[in-house]
């Protein structure tokens, strides 16, 4: 019940909104929606307008409204197009605007499949030009509200992260401050081992004691009230070393601690190719931040690009300076969050503490 309410109360400040925006541009009624693209039909609504305007020509407004914009995106949208690609009878800035006999439409920014639109009846007695800086003004409001509701659906956030997950090949899972799995987000992976060196039995990471022992320091650092993100090496299995991030969740009703880390899957040539782009990195602080962040220590990056451990340092002082990290640890967390929009949250669990 108390979400009915709470919907009501929205719905009726987006009703004030749009009948007090009819007074100040003096226009007879007003229609503020968003539009399914590709249903091609109105989903959700509200109208404002004058003491003197009825149902009836709101009415009118509503079926010219949906014919209307039926013919435009039939038209306009050619098969296999995206939402974003249609084209516009007037273009101006985001907006593109649509006649429809005495009514005019204004379609604003699309927002997955949905479309904000503000539909009015043209004045004669006005400034047309007037009317459509007045109408684009309403259409910033219709545009946020759009947002809000799609940005504040919990499954559509989760969604993003787990398509994410999947397309980077990446698995996270969610453990208590005792190093119980409370989320995993493995999905079908989970007939398998987690991470070279480290599998999950009965809800539980389980290991070689030193690999154990420093991911259970990371989870208390994680869950401590510092709230702080580890990376730790995993050197038990046999093809090397493997990392994962340790990061904390907040807004949550008891400590918790997500914890990410790659599959066998994941190519990160091209992935840390963006990454150092990003930061304009030269060749060689190139060579020695890939060694970085694939887990080798200073002196063994040094080894492999072949310069001395003094040189390396050198490197790295300029790489720390670029990304603006101070530790080697930063660095790869720094790597790790770049490619990954873990702070979208997991659901109801929580976020991911900055």
């Amino acid at each position: 019940m108390h979400v009915f309410r709470q919907r009501a109360k929205v719905h009726g400040n987006k009703v004030d909104f749009a009948s007090h925006f009819c007074q100040s541009s003096r226009m007879p009624y007003i229609l503020m929606a968003y539009v399914n693209i590709d249903t091609k039909r109105i989903v959700e609504s509200w109208v404002g307008r004058c003491p003197s305007h009825g149902e009836e020509s709101v009415s009118e407004l509503v079926k010219t409204v949906e014919l209307r914009l039926a013919l435009h995106f039939t038209i306009s949208r050619s098969p296999g197009d995206g939402p974003e690609t249609f084209a516009p009878d007037i273009m101006d800035g985001d907006c593109v605007w649509v006649d429809a006999g005495c009514h005019r439409i204004c379609i604003g920014e699309f927002v997955g499949k949905l479309a904000p639109i503000i539909a009015f009846k043209k004045c004669a007695d006005q400034d047309p030009e007037m009317q459509q800086a007045m109408v684009k003004m309403g259409m910033a409001y219709v545009q946020l509200q759009l947002n809000q509701m799609v940005t504040s659906q919990a499954e559509w956030q989760e969604n993003i992260l787990r398509c994410t997950t999947r397309a980077l090949s990446i698995s996270i899972v969610v453990v208590s401050r005792t190093g119980e799995i409370v989320h995993d987000g493995r999905g079908r992976k989970k007939s398998v081992g987690c991470v070279s060196g480290l599998n999950i039995e009965n809800n539980r990471f389980v290991g070689a004691a030193a690999d154990m022992s420093a991911l259970h320091l990371a989870i208390m650092a994680a869950t401590s009230e510092e709230k702080k993100t580890s990376t730790v090496s995993i050197t038990g299995g046999k093809g090397g070393s493997q990392l994962l991030l340790v990061m904390p969740l907040v807004d949550s009703s008891s400590p918790l601690a997500l914890i990410m880390f790659e599959t066998e899957q994941l190519d990160h040539t091209k992935i840390c190719e963006t990454f150092c782009d990003t930061y304009d990195l030269t060749a060689s602080e190139r060579k020695i931040a890939r060694s970085i962040i694939g887990g080798l220590t200073i002196a063994q990056a040094a080894e492999e690009a072949m310069l001395s451990v003094a040189t390396a340092r050198s490197y790295m002082k300029q790489i720390f300076a670029k990304t603006g990290t101070h530790r080697q640890s930063e660095l790869i967390s720094l790597y790790y969050e770049s490619i990954l929009p873990a702070a979208t949250g997991i659901g109801t669990l929580g976020r991911v503490q900055p």
